[in-house]
């Protein structure tokens, strides 16, 4: 796909994205909801839960079945993280279980860290789409995946073209709100603006604990400032370090992925420089609530998320972050070797 790398990044609503609708745009496409937790035991059955219960192979509405399975991949949990996952219906795996898997080409010595995680759950997620949520969040609602896919699967129903006339829009969802209305940019098929080969979703959010909606503290202490000063192609991202994101799975297989918590900013930084920016959505998903950390547990955080960010603008970095080679790289992965039913959690 040819992209410019300053195209602008589509902005859209998750209220612009209907489960039916994007169930019937699949295209024998699976779809797989990844979700790295450690130690979430308290909020993971719920959100397994709904997106099993809403958009599963059992969801009440058939024409709103949307996923595939539930992946999730217990990073070194000491609680009973993965027991109450697979009771509630996810397919539960660990970290170490993946690695010893894999093959040639695996970590020795893998770290537990959140884009470890990650990394595994893609190898063992069988989609072809990939959705990747928190564990940690409160008021999880089954809008944050349909809001994620919707980029992927349907270009945005209520998007305004570049230059169109203020609150022109194409087939705008009845309830969606004007001002989630993004600027489109790219090819549709009809229904509106989103580019034709998004390979990247971010999802953004309301944050009641920060004032005027901002992000987190690293977000906004380290993370857009760098973005602004180093990739400024970048800065337009609400939120470059959320959980919540999307793509193709061989999109992921491509990139090599940060061990830790610079692995959001890394992938947002490795598409754009890959396909350009116009091959990156964001999606507003309304209200989110998750616990706040304390101070402490942050600076390792922001630490990571700079690594990455300066690595990738060329600066040298004493003692960079870990990174995984890509998936696609590794002999196991092409073998498509899926654990066995695990016996941890």
């Amino acid at each position: 796909m040819s992209t410019s790398r300053h195209a602008p990044i589509v902005t859209t609503h998750h209220g612009q994205y209907l489960a039916e609708r994007l169930a019937g745009r699949r295209s024998g496409l699976t779809v797989s909801v990844c979700i790295p937790a450690r130690n979430e035991a308290r909020t993971l059955g719920p959100i397994v839960e709904t997106i099993l219960g809403s958009l599963g192979p059992l969801a009440a509405a058939p024409g709103a079945r949307l996923v595939d399975e539930v992946v999730v991949v217990d990073d070194g949990s000491s609680d009973k993280t993965g027991a109450i996952a697979r009771e509630a219906g996810a397919r539960v795996t660990t970290t170490a279980e993946v690695i010893a898997a894999m093959g040639p080409g695996a970590p020795a010595t893998p770290p537990c860290g959140k884009g470890l995680a990650m990394w595994a759950a893609a190898f063992v997620a069988r989609g072809d789409l990939l959705v990747f949520v928190d564990a940690d969040v409160v008021d999880f609602g089954s809008h944050f995946v349909t809001g994620l896919l919707g980029p992927l699967l349907a270009p945005a129903v209520a998007a305004t073209s570049p230059g169109a006339p203020a609150g022109a829009t194409a087939g705008a969802e009845r309830g969606t709100p004007a001002s989630a209305r993004g600027a489109g940019g790219g090819d549709g098929d009809g229904d509106g603006g989103s580019p034709v080969g998004v390979e990247l979703v971010k999802g953004f959010y309301e944050r009641p604990e920060t004032p005027a909606g901002g992000g987190g503290r690293v977000t906004e202490l380290a993370a857009r400032p760098v973005l602004s000063l180093c990739h400024p192609h970048l800065a337009a991202v609400r939120q470059p370090l959320a959980g919540e994101t999307a793509c193709r799975r061989s999109t992921f297989a491509s990139l090599a992925i940060p061990a830790g918590y610079g692995v959001e900013i890394g992938m947002l930084l490795d598409v754009a420089a890959r396909w350009g920016t116009g091959a990156i959505a964001q999606v507003d998903l309304g209200v989110r609530r998750h616990r706040n950390r304390p101070l402490a547990e942050l600076a390792p955080q922001a630490r990571e998320v700079l690594g990455v960010a300066l690595a990738r603008a060329g600066a040298r970095v004493e003692d960079p972050p870990m990174t995984l080679p890509p998936l696609a790289e590794l002999p196991g992965y092409h073998a498509r070797l899926i654990p066995s039913e695990p016996t941890t959690g």
